[in-house]
Order: structure tokens, then sequence, then C-alpha cells
């Protein structure tokens, strides 16, 4: 993936050892420690509660930081660095060419 582009080491940390399988078990856990907490919502437990792992505060931004090019910019570097790891490592989304937005 010699095409990204700036990134910091945090964010070069985080691609280098992103793992779906953990990042699917803390989706489910925050689905279900919400619903045990009472929360209304899952964002709401969350922010409140998602701390210490890349993958938790991954999850904590995608609620609130919203925007797609935030959590990009924050997590990827850029959009075009996330649109080049999706057709690395998604290759049914490789069909579009990243956009260099």
């Amino acid at each position: 993936m010699n095409a990204l582009k700036n990134l910091t080491e945090q964010q070069r940390n985080f691609i280098a050892n992103f793992d779906y399988e953990k990042l699917g078990r803390a989706i489910m856990g925050s689905v279900l420690g919400s619903a045990m907490a009472g929360h209304t919502t899952v964002a709401a437990t969350a922010e409140r509660y998602f701390k210490g792992s890349m993958e938790a505060e991954f999850i904590a931004d995608i609620f609130k930081l919203k925007r797609t090019d935030a959590i990009c910019d924050k997590w990827f570097g850029s959009r075009y660095n996330a649109s080049v790891i999706a057709a690395h490592s998604m290759p049914s989304l490789a069909t579009k060419k990243p956009s260099s937005k």
C-alpha cells in the first residue's frame, strides 16, 4: 500500500494492525452492552465507555464524528487513503477508483 499519503504514526499503526474480527466483536459488544446498560442509543454507550483500544475508539468516533471525511482524516489520513485501503482489503469494492477529494 505504497499509495498511502501523509500518515501519522497512529494512523500507520491502526492500518497495520486492523483486525476485522476484533472490530466485529467490539461492534457486537457495543450493542449488547448498550442493551444491558439501558442506554437509548449505542452511540451513548460508545461515547461513554469505548476507550483503551484502537477498535473501541474507532467505533466511538464513527458515532461522534459522524461525517465520513472526518473519520477518514482521523483514522486513515484522508478519504483517498481510506479508498485505497478499501480497494486492497475489500476486493468487491474495488470496482470504483478512489476519489482524490
